[in-house]
């Protein structure tokens, strides 16, 4: 579990990292909502390993 919330972790760096390399003159809706829901995902996994 500690490492799925790891990778979800790091995918949110990644995508953090490539609106910040990658600017454009729109804004980058599709991976502000793919961070947002690595987010929930985090913390949905952070939740179900500590009631377990």
């Amino acid at each position: 579990m500690s490492v799925v919330v790891c990778v979800l972790l790091l995918a949110q760096l990644g995508l953090a990292a490539s609106i910040g390399v990658r600017p454009a003159r729109d804004v980058p809706w599709l991976r502000i909502a793919m961070i947002a829901l690595a987010f929930v995902l985090a913390c949905g996994v952070a939740a179900v390993r500590r009631s377990l």
